[in-house]
């Protein structure tokens, strides 16, 4: 645009003074100048106005980028705190499977089910009264012996032994035991009824200092 009107200012400076001898002719090429300058005019408008179309797409465009760059940080808060939830939902996640190990799975004591293996402490849950509706159940740390399977001699026993005359031996009567792991040497037989078992749960894995 700029090459344009100088072209035509250049022209229209050098075109000549008519003088009065020649005043026809001069003005016949004061004409043709001028025609000249109105084709260049015409031109530059056109191309003024292809600018002007130019500059108008270039702020649409523009406009559309800002917006999508808008939409884009609203995009990205967005995925900010979807994350931010779903790692929550990962740290309740793993919360739960750590305690998962600790979690204490009850199995009922009848004939036929599931025994605590031979020898090891367990959960137990001793219900102390008849009826149910009147009965209160407890959990202590319990040991079940099998009949002629643990010697007097072995643990200390306050109660009444079973006497085995092949191994000539007495034993402790099958049944249900607290096994206390306090410096406690006497086990005693439960007495009351034995209505579930659990494994011990594990230790936490790390281990936090006691306050003084």
């Amino acid at each position: 645009m700029h090459l344009e009107l100088s072209a035509i200012w250049h022209l229209i400076d050098e075109a000549p003074v008519p003088a009065p001898s020649h005043r026809n002719r001069t003005m016949t090429g004061w004409a043709a100048i001028l025609e000249r300058a109105k084709v260049l005019l015409q031109a530059a408008g056109k191309k003024a106005l292809a600018m002007q179309d130019e500059a108008a797409l270039l702020r649409r465009l523009l406009a559309d980028e800002r917006e999508a760059a808008r939409g884009a940080a609203r995009h990205a808060a967005g995925l900010a705190a979807e994350i931010e939830r779903l790692r929550g939902e990962q740290r309740l996640l793993l919360d739960a499977l750590g305690m998962e190990k600790y979690r204490v799975r009850w199995r009922p004591v009848q004939q036929g089910g599931e025994w605590p293996p031979a020898g090891t402490p367990v959960l137990a849950v001793v219900w102390d009264g008849v009826p149910a509706a009147s009965g209160r159940r407890h959990v202590v740390r319990a040991k079940y012996v099998q009949q002629f399977t643990t010697p007097c001699s072995s643990f200390e026993y306050d109660g009444d032994a079973d006497y085995d005359e092949e191994s000539d031996e007495y034993y402790w009567p099958a049944g249900w035991y607290e096994w206390n792991d306090a410096g406690d040497s006497v086990h005693y037989q439960i007495s009351d009824q034995v209505t579930h078992w659990a494994a011990l749960p594990g230790l936490p894995e790390v281990v936090e200092e006691v306050p003084g």
